[in-house]
């Protein structure tokens, strides 16, 4: 890597230790890399299960309900996204909530009985190579070759937190739901995210391995 001085040196466990301590888990605000050497695993599931759900904007609480029964944690091989978002051509204000499980459709089925009680105005189940996850899923919303838009702006905040407040989070989607439907035109393409990643693997890295000090989240937005 090029420090900020324009020195070239290499960060490892054993050579600049406390510099890669820090670039793991704070980024790259030390310096610009030039190499990178990876540790990486066999895939362990060739295909996944991918589950997508369409809700009216009056299935929020419930939806809410349903993921502060993940507080404490998710199951190692599950995953979700809920997307909010207006969408003319859907028909309005619509929450997609978006699941992949490393594992078998049958497995999985105790984890989404509670989701299909909300009522899902659409679904889709389907299993497939893990390669093909962005494209298939939001009902194959991005297309396979989908490249990042240029020439436009695009502003994106994120904050991350402990506890799923249902109260918080409902004030907050039914104030987001009534702002982006008032205001189709100016705030076409907004969209708000709420992601659930299982913690178990962050977890189990020593404190003494990484700087990343929010391995505890169980929402990030």
């Amino acid at each position: 890597m090029v420090t900020a001085a324009g020195k070239i040196i290499t960060a490892s466990t054993t050579e600049n230790s406390e510099l890669f301590w820090g670039i793991r888990g704070a980024g790259f605000n030390y310096g610009t890399m030039l190499e990178a050497t990876y540790s990486v695993y066999d895939e362990t599931a060739p295909l996944v299960l991918n589950a997508d759900f369409l809700f009216a904007p009056n299935a929020s609480q419930a939806i809410l309900e349903y993921f502060k029964t993940f507080e404490t944690g998710l199951p190692a091989k599950l995953s979700f996204l809920v997307l909010a978002t207006y969408s003319p051509t859907i028909g309005g204000s619509v929450i997609i909530v978006n699941a992949v499980y490393a594992g078998s459709q049958a497995e999985v089925g105790k984890y989404l009985y509670s989701l299909l009680e909300a009522s899902p105005l659409r679904q889709n189940l389907s299993m497939i190579p893990w390669s093909t996850i962005n494209s298939v899923s939001f009902f194959g919303s991005e297309p396979a070759n989908y490249t990042c838009p240029t020439g436009s702006t695009h502003n994106v905040y994120g904050s991350a937190v402990h506890r799923i407040d249902i109260d918080t989070f409902q004030a907050f989607y039914e104030n987001y739901e009534d702002l982006t439907s008032s205001m189709s035109k100016e705030l076409g393409g907004t969209v708000y995210f709420i992601e659930f990643f299982p913690k178990q693997a962050v977890e189990a890295v020593p404190y003494s391995a990484t700087a990343y000090p929010w391995r505890n989240i169980t929402v990030h937005m």
